[in-house]
């Protein structure tokens, strides 16, 4: 409940990007929070982005633990190299 509580009030904007060619993808797929804890519970192992501003990451009192930070499009490049393909990402801000 705990899990649920949390995404929801972090996450507003949640997309899927559907593999690596991120970049590839004009219309990413919104997700809800609700479908995103059932492929956690079923054990599914989803990559989380946060990409919320420096200002607005660091006044934040919530944080989804092991979610990757994105400030930049390096980052961003860094991540999605290392990113085994087919994994479901999901990027949220607030």
């Amino acid at each position: 409940m705990l899990r649920f509580l949390l995404l929801s009030s972090v996450v507003l904007i949640c997309f899927i990007a559907p593999s690596i060619a991120i970049g590839n993808s004009h219309n990413p797929k919104r997700i809800m929070p609700t479908e995103v804890m059932k492929k956690m519970d079923a054990g599914e192992n989803i990559l989380f982005l946060d990409t919320r501003t420096s200002r607005d990451w660091t006044a934040s009192k919530v944080k989804i633990a092991d979610a990757f930070r994105v400030g930049s499009n390096e980052d961003l490049n860094q991540i999605l190299r290392k990113t085994p393909v087919g994994r479901l990402i999901v990027t949220y801000c607030s």
